[in-house]
């Protein structure tokens, strides 16, 4: 037996989340953990919680298991090449990478414009010590949030499109 002969099979147990209403459920519980670890973050920077930090880690871990079940139900398709997919599926997987991109693009400017403005304050002498330290980390989490939430569209589009009722 070889690693892809795997005697579970996780198209069956993916059925189940190929609905509308828990497709919803789970992108809603990846992004709110993601908020939740997001207000987590913005406590530990605001009051120097190595608690709330740890809180914020669980709750980024927390996201991807709901994520982990939606790239299963979706059998990964947001991650294959267009050319293996039917027309309407490259159609719909195209269109949510172009809108990720565009967020990616856009909170990566925002992020980038904002450490350069603030990386000038740094030179004037105006950021020292405990205060750059936390803006660095800050500015860190930012970018890895911008990425979460951007990289996860295309799959998140194709679930709502395609995890719909079979009587349809």
């Amino acid at each position: 037996m070889t690693a892809n002969d795997s005697p579970v099979s996780t198209t069956i147990r993916a059925e189940r989340f190929r609905r509308p209403g828990p497709t919803r459920g789970l992108i809603a519980s990846m992004y709110g953990c993601v908020a939740v670890s997001a207000v987590f973050l913005i406590y530990a920077l605001a009051f120097s919680s190595y608690w709330a930090l740890f809180a914020m880690s669980i709750a980024m871990v927390l996201s991807c298991v709901p994520w982990t079940i939606l790239r299963i139900s979706i059998d990964s398709k947001d991650t294959k090449p267009l050319s293996s997919l039917d027309e309407y599926e490259a159609q719909t997987l195209d269109q949510w990478r172009r809108k990720a991109f565009k967020l990616s693009t856009s909170l990566l400017f925002v992020g980038g414009f904002a450490t350069l403005l603030t990386g000038n304050w740094f030179l004037g002498g105006g950021i020292t010590g405990i205060i750059g330290t936390k803006f660095l980390l800050g500015v860190g989490y930012y970018l890895l949030f911008s990425y979460f939430i951007s990289a996860t569209l295309p799959a998140v589009g194709y679930a709502l499109t395609f995890n719909q009722n079979s009587e349809n």
